[in-house]
């Protein structure tokens, strides 16, 4: 497919997270409102103040943040160069802070989906090509953008509890960017995109795992290029201090237990079983050095962002634990190409039809379930489930239904996948 047509895709697909995320609609402020929709809600998610003309928001953010926000420069400088530039264009300052900070949210979701597909494809097409099994067109590029587009942290950057932003966007994007670099063996390239991350955010460092793991890197350089990262980290840190308590957000996740592990399963929804199985495919096949190194490294970088999810952040915030969004999608891409015929046919089959109507009625009852009754239920369910609910509309239960309900869906898929593979192996 022309570079065209991926960049025009791209563009459509940044545009329907935009609007998914809330711009173009207009709810004003407060704990529901995406914050995107309008001026007040992004003055309230950014400095928690009701006020639709706060003049000095843009100040705030940018200067006015305490530890470990005022670190994550990397994604305001651009923001604040626009605001600084286009500010006397506009009739009010928030105008043109809003105006400058959609405009960037935007050239980050674009760049972020075009480097993880690009990524995704490469490293489908070294597997495909061990394989001898040439991944088609446009059949190839939407299974590619499906696990990114698809999942919640990104569809729902901008709803409460998420606090997505444009430097999270540049995040995923350099973490995109420095494997690409790593897939084809340009370290000076990935070096300079991890230093890069330094200053957008410290988890963007989980790249270093399959760097490590890569075993077709001689051994010097690996702990060569960490150190030189690791020291530029450390000068950056203490040369601007900023204390702060790392495990005061963790106490959310021990007072909200079910909150957390409901959204700890919505990060990913389906793709915790897609990409997993595809993971688990990979481990006997995996022949080019870079997919192995991924392989390797999928279970001790899981396990290290649960910890610091549960430990250090709160599970809510599923952002966080989205920096390893690239496992996720080439393993699930991967699992998805290796068997989309059978797939087709398995889900045009009257069993299939009749698994998805009951997968219906179960997904009813569990939203009947956990919508409130009424006031009193409602606080009793909030004590449960935390922010999990916004208001009588239930917050993010329309959401955990519909991932529920599509991961009900993937589990046969799957189930018939490893039975095909044990009757090849027979």
């Amino acid at each position: 497919m022309k570079s065209s047509a991926k960049v025009i895709f791209c563009l459509f697909i940044t545009m329907l997270i935009m609007v998914s995320g809330g711009f173009l609609r207009n709810r004003g402020a407060g704990i529901d409102a995406p914050y995107l929709s309008s001026k007040a809600s992004l003055v309230f998610e950014l400095t928690g103040k009701d006020q639709a003309h706060s003049s000095d928001c843009a100040d705030e953010w940018f200067h006015g943040q305490n530890a470990p926000y005022k670190y994550r420069i990397l994604g305001k400088i651009p923001v604040w160069l626009t605001y600084c530039l286009v500010r006397s264009h506009f009739p009010d300052a928030s105008d043109a802070f809003y105006f400058s900070y959609v405009l960037w949210t935007f050239v980050f979701i674009f760049l972020f989906l075009l480097a993880s597909m690009k990524l995704t494809a490469v490293v489908i097409g070294r597997i495909a090509g061990e394989e001898d099994k040439k991944p088609d067109g446009m059949k190839s590029l939407l299974l590619y953008a499906f696990p990114l587009v698809f999942a919640a942290p990104v569809l729902f950057a901008f709803k409460f509890p998420v606090h997505g932003s444009p430097n999270e966007f540049l995040g995923y994007f350099l973490i995109s960017m420095s494997l690409l670099a790593l897939c084809e063996n340009r370290l000076i390239l990935f070096l300079c995109v991890c230093i890069l991350s330094i200053f957008c955010r410290e988890t963007n460092m989980i790249v270093m795992l399959p760097f490590l793991l890569n075993a077709s890197i001689p051994r010097s350089k690996r702990i060569a290029l960490l150190a030189c990262v690791m020291v530029i980290f450390f000068i950056y840190r203490i040369s601007w201090p900023g204390l702060y308590n790392p495990f005061e957000s963790s106490a959310h996740n021990f007072k909200y237990p079910l909150e957390s592990l409901l959204f700890l399963f919505m990060t990913f929804g389906p793709f915790w079983i897609l990409g997993i199985a595809g993971w688990h495919s990979l481990k006997q096949k995996a022949c080019d050095p870079f997919v192995r190194s991924l392989v390797k490294s999928f279970i001790p970088s899981l396990l290290l962002v649960l910890v610091i999810i549960t430990f250090l952040a709160r599970m809510r915030e599923i952002r966080i634990l989205y920096v390893i969004f690239f496992y996720f999608s080439i393993f699930s891409s991967y699992i998805l190409l290796s068997f989309w015929e059978k797939i087709r046919k398995i889900i045009l089959s009257g069993g299939f039809i009749l698994y998805a109507l009951a997968c219906v009625v179960v997904s009813f009852i569990v939203y009947v379930t956990f919508m409130p009754e009424n006031y009193s239920d409602f606080k009793l369910k909030c004590d449960l489930f935390g922010h999990l609910y916004g208001g009588f509309g239930g917050g993010w239960v329309p959401v955990l239904v519909f991932y529920q309900f599509v991961t009900l869906l993937s589990v046969p898929l799957i189930f018939n996948k490893f039975r095909f593979d044990i009757q090849k192996t027979v």
